[in-house]
């Protein structure tokens, strides 16, 4: 009797078989973990941008002109007005009003900047749900809450 040697078609066959259900169990797996990743970092990345857009109102406040007995903020239709002392806008410095403004029908909140005669409007936010200013004239503060990818965020300011 000889040895054999070698593997049969059907070990051969059996174990490509086996490979490719290994090859397809492993892909699946690989592509929920990359959406689950997705479904979590990017609430995280929603969240840290709207934390600074809240940072960019509190500098905007802290920056306003002071002097003076008009009011430098204001409650506009889906957002806030803020006049500041400087901002740089076609290369000239000078004051102008900021104005945050949610736009519901794209799901994003704008910056509309006006120094005089120029203006300017940038993307800050995409993915919100609301955009709500609520002045409380009692406590003398404005509270302001940002809401997307199931988060909240609320800030209290001074209203000057």
């Amino acid at each position: 009797m000889m040895a054999r040697r070698g593997l049969t078609l059907l070990e051969v066959l059996l174990a490509l078989a086996l490979l490719a259900g290994l090859l397809i169990g492993v892909a699946a797996w690989v592509g929920s973990t990359a959406r689950a990743s997705h479904d979590v970092r990017a609430p995280l990345g929603w969240h840290g941008a709207a934390e600074r857009v809240l940072q960019l109102v509190a500098d905007d406040i802290a920056t306003g002109d002071f002097v003076g007995g008009t009011p430098r903020m204001g409650i506009i239709e889906r957002g806030l007005s803020i006049s500041t002392r400087e901002t740089l806008i076609a290369d000239r410095r000078g004051p102008a009003t900021h104005r945050y403004v949610y736009l519901p029908q794209s799901d994003r909140l704008v910056l509309r900047v006006r120094a005089g005669a120029f203006s300017t409007e940038r993307v800050l936010l995409e993915g919100v749900e609301a955009f709500s200013c609520l002045r409380d004239e009692e406590a003398n503060h404005v509270t302001i809450t940002l809401t997307g990818h199931g988060l909240s965020l609320e800030r209290r300011y001074p209203w000057t």
